[in-house]
């Protein structure tokens, strides 16, 4: 994790190795306002402003960062599969 080719910022530095020592959902995707709505609607929160960045526009949908409830809502939805050891 962090930069490694030295163009980003400086709290990117230094590129180092982290362990993940918990299951969670991954999509193949960034998730869009349309996504992250439905959630909305299921847990009771209110959708983030999208500040005209293209909520329910096809061409010019900005995503979403940070959005942890999101993630556990979406992990516990999912039922990822437990790892083996």
């Amino acid at each position: 994790m962090g930069d490694s080719s030295g163009l980003g910022f400086d709290r990117e530095r230094p590129a180092h190795e982290v362990t993940i020592d918990y299951e969670f959902a991954i999509g193949k995707y960034e998730i869009t306002f349309d996504e992250y709505n439905v959630f909305c609607r299921d847990s009771n929160r209110e959708s983030p402003y999208d500040e005209g960045w293209g909520r329910g526009k096809t061409s010019n949908k900005r995503y979403l960062v940070r959005c942890y409830a999101y993630y556990n809502w979406l992990s516990e939805l999912e039922k990822p599969p437990k790892k083996h050891e």
